[in-house]
């Protein structure tokens, strides 16, 4: 713990010695001329100056660029540079800050300290009910090392209309985009993008609310640890209110709980909000909220094919509740598109946005990528979900003037194409995983695969004659194998016809010996073994000058003859067969030594491939035409 004192002392130094020049150059902090925060030295000189004991009671700031942390925080070259939070417990920061729709990308904190943890570990904390006083044991140890965001903590401050972008956060205790901790203040027209990971406390905007307000705010960062954790506010207590937000971010937590919008709801009110991300732990999880203790839940809905708990959750020996006089439930995806919510979320005053094959967005951030995002939703089967899904499913595409593509890293076995997504040869409960991005803003969806597509058997058997005794076409098929999507025929004579894709193949045997005709299944996942079936001919090949030539004119429009040639007069065996073997034409022709002709009227049949055959004394010859009109 020592060494973590001198390192946050050094650094602090450090960093004030750099920026000791820079100062507020625009701006006299009042709420008609707030100090401007042009770049990320005055944001750093922000964070100093409070930490320092400066917490700018009722002092304005606004943002006037967007801002990259990436050059101040991360992985940079051999080190790893943590942002230092605005605001401690004993140095809350007090001030407005106006992010004017400004976003901040790349915040990074990696700060899971073992000596922390190793000292938590001595405390018998309940993962259902974290209580006051054990919370007051943590404080003891060390109280500027429990809040990770971009504001520590916050005490009657107001945050409004600030986007973060690939969010970072890795802690301890209380991490939030936003804030980790914020007493009696207000975040409002705020998102979060990214990635928070902690064990106590856990929101994807702020950590703990106490007596404060959150509205109109949107997470679609993934948020996991172990207990006390929500897409939006991990702890809401005290007489909070959240209102009119939307997560789809995922949330999952190794003990209890866990909710889509807020881990604990504590004599605290939650209205008006969707979460549409999923959510899971052991016990207390729910859609909405994981642990409801005299508060109020009401006018909340979350999609029931991404998150599958109930709205609130209860201990780990019942499933949960929904609400349905207070309008807190679940509904099918197809069900939440539009504005065919407004009368079950009560929109009377117009909070939302509304837009046809989205979830809806809280007024005001509709044209913001972290919101435009969050509203793309995969279109699911009624009877199924994230956890199970089947080998097809339809991806959202957004506004038709800012659509979205879908990417997978698992291309060998997802195929997406347009706003369907195939799926092939994964083993039982293997998990899907397909995002979608824009500037930097990335929504991950996790679709775990209920019947698996693997490589199919290969056929049980080749059906039909293994002796022939005279020239002709004989058809060979197959019983239908569970799982392939076309098959691939062979034969080892040089003259066959083949029908791909198909149960069955035609072939031409006009000579005597041996033949091998073969067939495989295929899919995506791959091929089947060969199965092989082995026909003998004995045919009397001691007939010469007997021809059959191609029709003319070929193609045909309307009307073609079929010239032939005989050795001698007789008569001849004339078919007309699909390219599936269905026969449909069929007669006896007498005809004389020498040319002969067989004029086929072809107004009756449809634009195809057709095969036609003459069949002379046990000989068979074939020819293939094509009909277009």
């Amino acid at each position: 713990m020592k060494k973590i004192v001198l390192f946050f002392i050094y650094l602090l130094l450090y960093i004030y010695s750099s920026f000791a020049q820079v100062s507020w150059s625009k701006g006299d902090g009042s709420e008609a001329n707030p100090y401007q925060i042009e770049s990320v030295a005055h944001l750093q000189y922000l964070a100093i100056q409070v930490n320092k004991g400066f917490p700018y009671e009722n002092t304005f700031f606004i943002l006037i660029n967007d801002l990259n942390l990436s050059s101040v925080c991360g992985i940079i070259g051999n080190d790893t540079i943590n942002w230092i939070p605005i605001g401690t417990k004993k140095y809350p920061f007090k001030g407005v800050l106006y992010g004017r729709n400004h976003t901040i990308k790349n915040l990074f904190i990696n700060h899971q300290t073992k000596e922390l943890k190793n000292k938590e570990m001595s405390y018998a904390i309940s993962a259902e009910t974290v209580k006051e006083e054990i919370y007051d044991k943590i404080l003891s140890i060390s109280m500027d090392s429990l809040y990770f965001g971009l504001f520590g903590y916050l005490s009657g401050a107001k945050i409004d209309s600030l986007h973060l972008v690939n969010t970072y956060i890795n802690g301890v205790y209380f991490v939030g985009s936003i804030a980790a901790f914020a007493d009696s203040s207000s975040i409002a027209y705020c998102s979060n993008s990214g990635k928070l990971k902690g064990d106590y406390y856990i929101g994807g905007i702020i950590g703990r609310s106490v007596a404060g307000k959150i509205y109109s705010c949107v997470n679609i960062s993934d948020i996991q640890g172990y207990v006390v954790m929500g897409g939006i506010c991990g702890d809401l207590r005290n007489h909070s209110e959240l209102s009119f937000c939307l997560n789809s971010g995922n949330v999952i937590g190794s003990s209890a709980n866990i909710g889509g919008i807020s881990g604990i709801i504590d004599a605290s009110s939650l209205s008006y909000s969707i979460n549409t991300g999923g959510v899971k732990a052991p016990s207390y999880v729910g859609a909405i909220v994981g642990n409801k203790k005299n508060a109020f839940v009401f006018n909340c809905i979350y999609d029931k094919q991404t998150s599958l708990k109930k709205a609130i959750g209860q201990d780990k020996n019942k499933i949960g509740t929904d609400d349905d006089s207070a309008m807190v439930n679940g509904k099918q995806t197809n069900e939440m598109f539009g504005n065919s919510l407004q009368t079950w979320i009560n929109d009377s005053l117009s909070h939302w946005y509304y837009h046809q094959s989205m979830y809806p967005i809280p007024l005001g951030l509709e044209s913001f990528d972290i919101a435009y995002i969050a509203a793309i939703p995969v279109f699911l089967q009624n009877n199924e979900s994230v956890d199970s899904i089947y080998t097809d499913f339809k991806l959202g595409k957004g506004k038709i003037n800012q659509a979205v593509t879908w990417e997978t890293y698992d291309s060998l076995r997802v195929n997406i194409v347009d706003s369907m997504a195939f799926i092939a040869c994964f083993t039982h409960k293997d998990t899907v995983s397909l995002s979608c991005a824009i500037n930097d803003v990335m929504k991950n969806i996790y679709c775990k695969v209920s019947n698996s597509t693997e490589i199919p058997n290969k056929p049980w058997s080749i059906y039909g004659q293994d002796t022939i005794y005279e020239a002709g076409i004989y058809t060979y098929y197959i019983d239908t194998v569970k799982g392939a999507t076309h098959y691939e025929w062979k034969c080892s004579d040089t003259n066959w016809s083949k029908n791909d894709s198909n149960l069955s193949i035609r072939l031409n045997l006009k000579d005597s010996g041996k033949y091998i005709v073969s067939v495989k299944a295929i899919n995506a996942c791959g091929e089947s073994d060969t199965i092989n079936k082995e026909i003998i001919s004995y045919i009397d090949t001691k007939i010469y000058n007997f021809t059959l030539e191609q029709n003319i004119p070929n193609p045909v429009k309307t009307k073609c003859v079929i010239p032939f040639t005989l050795p001698q007069d007789g008569q001849v065996n004339f078919q007309l067969i699909s390219v599936y073997g269905q026969n449909l034409h069929e007669e006896v022709i007498t005809a004389k030594k020498g040319k002969n002709y067989i004029e086929i009227d072809a107004r009756t049949l449809s634009n195809a491939i057709y095969y036609y055959a003459v069949t002379y004394r046990g000989n068979c010859l074939v020819k293939k035409m094509c009909i277009e009109k």
